[in-house]
Formats: structure tokens, C-alpha cells, sequence
């Protein structure tokens, strides 16, 4: 298990701008992931903290995040994929894991996935992280950048930004996004 302030800038994109993104920067790394997002009733949502499964390379973790004021800070325990199976199919969290991820509850009526595909390009010491990700039926792009603290993760997005000619629009995080793109339809 580890914890860590989580600082990161970003920003919604369109998908023109992720195309010339793509096209004129050299891609480090091409990572396809499914997050699976857990709540009951909004629980979760309503203590500003968010409860996440995430696949990535046949390797699976699960996260908790908490807002603050200076980031978020995670809470991560890797898992198997028998866990992960078993969280799936009976919408429940092992007693062991909800205390050490300090969960108010361990059972689950809502479960959302989200399957990102995520290019990574090194920039100024830091990786971009840009984003293709799909909320059941709706695709969005987003770049983002970790640092250790927000100001420089700003920083360094604004001049990536810059030297890409591109433009970004205020983001909301994934699982609130998917909220919006689920709730209009």
C-alpha cells in the first residue's frame, strides 16, 4: 500500500487538437486501461473522495482519492485479478481492504466504467499524459501532467500547450465526467 499527493494539471482537448498533439510530438508509451468507479447512493462523492479499480497491463490497483488543498491524495493497494472479479461480480470490497483504504462502507451499488487510451510524451522532464477516453457512449480527449506540486504542473501544461499551438478547457475529473455524459441522454 502507498499514499502520495497526487499534483496534476489538466484540461479537456478537442479532438483535433489531440490529433496534431499526436502527430508533431514523439510518443514514449501507448497505455490502454479500464477504471471501474464504485459508490453507494453518492456517498463517496458527497465526502469529496472517489473509490477506483484500475486494469492497466494485465496489473490491477485499487485507489482511493481524496481531495485537498494541495492535490489529491491517493491511496493504493495492488490486487489480482481474482479480486477484481469477485468486486465485479458482487458489488462488495473485502473487509481487510475497506479498512486500509479507510472506505466509510464496503458494499456498492454503482459501478462505471471508463476505458482510456493514454500516449505518453516526455516534455521539459515531465511525462504528458494525453488521453482518448470513452464514458459508455460519448469519447472525450484530455492532456494532463503530474509535478511535484501545482504550480508547476500548470506551468509546464501551459507551455506544452503553447509550443503545440493548442487550447484547453477546464476538466472535471473522469468519474464526474461520466455523471455528465450518463445524466444527458
Amino acid at each position: 500500500m502507498n499514499t502520495n499527493l497526487e499534483c496534476e494539471a489538466k484540461g479537456l482537448i478537442s479532438q483535433n487538437d489531440f490529433e496534431k498533439i499526436l502527430k508533431n510530438n514523439q510518443v514514449d508509451k501507448i497505455i490502454n486501461q479500464t477504471n471501474y468507479y464504485f459508490d453507494n447512493n453518492d456517498q463517496l462523492k458527497n465526502l469529496h473522495m472517489a473509490l477506483r479499480i484500475r486494469e492497466k497491463n494485465n496489473t490491477y490497483e485499487i485507489t482511493t482519492k481524496k481531495q485537498s488543498t494541495k492535490g489529491m491524495i491517493e491511496t493504493n493497494i495492488p490486487i489480482t485479478k481474482e479480486v477484481l472479479k469477485l468486486i465485479l461480480s458482487t458489488h462488495c470490497i473485502e473487509d481487510d481492504l475497506v479498512y486500509k483504504l479507510n472506505l466509510p462502507f464496503s458494499e456498492f451499488n454503482t459501478i462505471k466504467e471508463i476505458k482510456t487510451k493514454r500516449y505518453v510524451i516526455l516534455f521539459n522532464n515531465h511525462h504528458i499524459e494525453v488521453d482518448k477516453s470513452t464514458f459508455k457512449d460519448t469519447i472525450d480527449y484530455e492532456i494532463e501532467v503530474e509535478a511535484k506540486n501545482l504550480e508547476m504542473a500548470n506551468l509546464v501544461l501551459n507551455d506544452f500547450c503553447k509550443e503545440n499551438d493548442i487550447s484547453i478547457k477546464p476538466s472535471l475529473a473522469k468519474i464526474a465526467r461520466y455523471d455528465l455524459y450518463n445524466t444527458k441522454k
